[in-house]
């Protein structure tokens, strides 16, 4: 008999107990744990991060205190998101062998009964690979997935209502001007269920259409359940860490710069846009040599610790654009197993344009 999908709906969770939710049970789940599906949201908006980023170079964190929003970054891939009530969090807590091998087809597998569910309410919404919900041109849905512990997880929303003012109030950019402009980008090509519906529908009407379309495209029963004593505590052990200045700032899988940027050292930055997002890398040349280098975007990638890899392997060689774009292409090719939408060839275009575009600092 196959055995039941635990289903947690929670909604209305202080804000970062809505991240902790997942991560707890993800650390926490044995071999004899039912696989957990949470249906959860926050009650208030907070703003969170993606595993591969730094913070000082996504968000406006003064802005973020202004409104008195916490940040938190997340052990899941992606870009730096503003999440309030108006947004329904899907978030899946698999046994491995019980999720599709490869990351494009757990993203499939997970992305498939969220569009059938927008789609029965009368959105016409298609899955974009490699990740992402769209309506037409403007985007209704992000997802993440990664390994914690030995658990593979899938998250994602249902975006009811979208603040997108707020959103790019807190995003870092270089001007007033074109923070405008972000805002006034985001309202174009961003949606929510209530821009196409004209009304947002309520929690309760999208778990209720969720739910059936979910146990078909799983092919199992589903039970709804509740956390254990066992689990709460963990939720609020995860919790404290998750709003930890030292995991905020200096978490996640990239390697955090650690040299002094002394007298004639160079920093130099350079980006691609690669199918799975932003690819951005940090060299600091001294002498000659690479003597520090971080990896950091908005992609989602297997192993998760591969971009510390690949600035690994940076490190030591000559400052010669040529000789580095092909140590960064092969690390990449070498580390990145599973990783769809980035391969090393952007790793190699992220460094030429450090060096073509002379962004540096002294």
């Amino acid at each position: 008999m196959t055995r039941p999908v635990r289903i947690i709906v929670a909604t209305g969770l202080e804000a970062i107990d809505s991240q902790a939710i997942y991560h707890a049970l993800a650390e926490r789940l044995g071999p004899d744990d039912p696989d957990t599906i949470c249906l959860v949201s926050p009650r208030d908006p907070y703003v969170c991060v993606g595993y591969h980023q730094a913070v000082e170079r996504e968000l406006d964190v003064e802005a973020a205190a202004a409104r008195g929003l916490p940040i938190t970054r997340r052990m899941v891939g992606g870009g730096a998101v503003y999440l309030d009530a108006g947004q329904l969090f899907v978030q899946w807590i698999m046994h491995p062998d019980h999720v599709p091998l490869s990351l494009e087809a757990r993203y499939a597998a997970y992305i498939a009964p969220l569009v059938t569910t927008l789609r029965a309410f009368g959105i016409d919404a298609r899955h974009r690979p490699v990740n992402d919900i769209h309506v037409a041109d403007r985007k209704i849905g992000g997802t993440g997935a990664a390994r914690i512990a030995g658990a593979e997880v899938l998250v994602g929303s249902f975006i009811r209502t979208i603040d997108t003012d707020a959103l790019a109030a807190v995003l870092r950019v270089d001007s007033v001007k074109l923070r405008d402009k972000l805002a006034a980008t985001m309202r174009t090509y961003v949606t929510s269920m209530e821009r196409e519906l004209g009304s947002a529908p309520s929690e309760d009407a999208i778990v209720e259409r969720y739910l059936p379309i979910l146990a078909e495209a799983l092919g199992r029963p589903l039970e709804l359940g509740t956390l254990s004593e066992d689990e709460r505590r963990h939720v609020a052990a995860v919790r404290e860490r998750l709003v930890d200045p030292a995991w905020v700032n200096d978490g996640g899988g990239r390697r955090v710069l650690g040299v002094h940027i002394r007298e004639g050292a160079d920093v130099l930055v350079g980006r691609t846009k690669a199918p799975s997002g932003l690819v951005r890398i940090l060299l600091v040349v001294a002498e000659g040599h690479v003597i520090d280098a971080t990896v950091e975007g908005d992609f989602t990638v297997w192993p998760m610790e591969a971009p510390r890899e690949i600035a690994d392997a940076l490190i030591g060689q000559p400052a010669d654009p040529a000789a580095l774009a092909r140590v960064a292409e092969e690390a990449g090719d070498r580390t990145l197993d599973d990783a769809p939408g980035l391969a090393g060839v952007h790793l190699r275009e992220a460094v030429e344009d450090a060096f073509s575009l002379e962004t540096h600092q002294s």
